[in-house]
């Protein structure tokens, strides 16, 4: 199993919080990074979700294929298994927070945020208080009593400007139909990955024709509908066999698979694991920590 890597920087906190595995939303490390001109970041791939908020300057952010011109007050997000990378503008250079994490709940606080694997980037209005959070964070002594609880606490904060102060105004990458097509298609997914949904239905729901409709979402995200679903699903067990005592039946109804021997099946294909020696890797890496 690959290892959980924290960003290398002198001011990375960790957080010691004994109940993450059963939460909603679960803070795992975080941070603060001020760049230098044109530093750039060598191309990394992890096993949990990761905010990173651009405090101020601007650069290019690299990730699941795409890359993302930003600048000050915009709130890029890494998907876990979605390459990473990003190089610091010449002139001005970013100083940019993260925030690491994972959690059970975690796709509905992201679609809340206005968040996917489609859009990964909002802007934050000028309203929001992402600075005063951030800075009482890194105050903290992770050595003290209840240090943990106050982390994971300013997190559930942060999270909430997140939500209540994004400008809803977006520049996507690419503005197109098919790219509305594919990113409302997303959304379907993130939603609904739990349920017995078929391609045919997605199609059906954007009023398209289920093969045009594969052949665009191909064309704007690289892999077809099934693929992309299938993924969602599978990162979603991944998650929960980390984080949650939810049993393997459990998880494979949670994740849209009604027969646990089919999930374990295709879950073994894809991670040379199966879903029970998948979660007694993780609690053996969290161990050794």
């Amino acid at each position: 199993m690959r290892e959980l890597s924290p960003i290398k920087s002198p001011h990375m906190h960790k957080v010691i919080y004994p109940g993450h595995k059963n939460m909603d939303l679960a803070l795992l490390f975080y941070g603060q990074e001020k760049c230098l001109p044109e530093q750039n970041s060598p191309l990394h791939i992890r096993e949990h979700y990761t905010f990173y908020i651009v405090l101020e300057g601007c650069g290019t952010f690299h990730t699941g294929g795409a890359s993302y011109a930003v600048q000050r007050n915009r709130c890029i997000l890494a998907y876990p298994d979605a390459s990473v990378s990003w190089e610091a503008d010449k002139k001005t250079p970013w100083t940019y927070a993260y925030f690491a994490f994972n959690g059970a709940r975690v796709d509905e606080y992201l679609y809340s945020c206005g968040l996917s694997l489609a859009d990964p980037i909002i802007r934050l209005s000028q309203k929001h208080a992402v600075r005063r959070i951030l800075s009482e964070m890194l105050s903290i002594d992770g050595t003290l009593t209840g240090a943990g609880v106050r982390q994971q606490g300013l997190f559930f904060l942060l999270m909430a400007e997140l939500i209540t102060h994004t400008d809803r105004e977006r520049s996507p990458l690419v503005q197109n139909s098919e790219t509305r097509y594919a990113k409302q298609a997303i959304n379907i997914m993130e939603l609904n990955y739990s349920e017995d949904i078929r391609i045919a239905d997605i199609a059906s729901e954007l009023g398209l024709e289920r093969s045009y409709f594969c052949r665009l979402f191909k064309r704007v995200t690289g892999l077809s509908p099934s693929s992309f679903l299938l993924n969602l699903r599978i990162n979603r067990a991944r998650m929960l066999l980390a984080n949650s005592d939810c049993t393997i039946e459990q998880i494979a109804k949670s994740v849209g698979y009604h027969e646990p021997k089919v999930f374990s099946k295709i879950f073994k294909k894809i991670n040379r694991l199966s879903p029970s020696l998948y979660r007694d890797d993780c609690n053996n890496f969290l161990l050794k920590r």
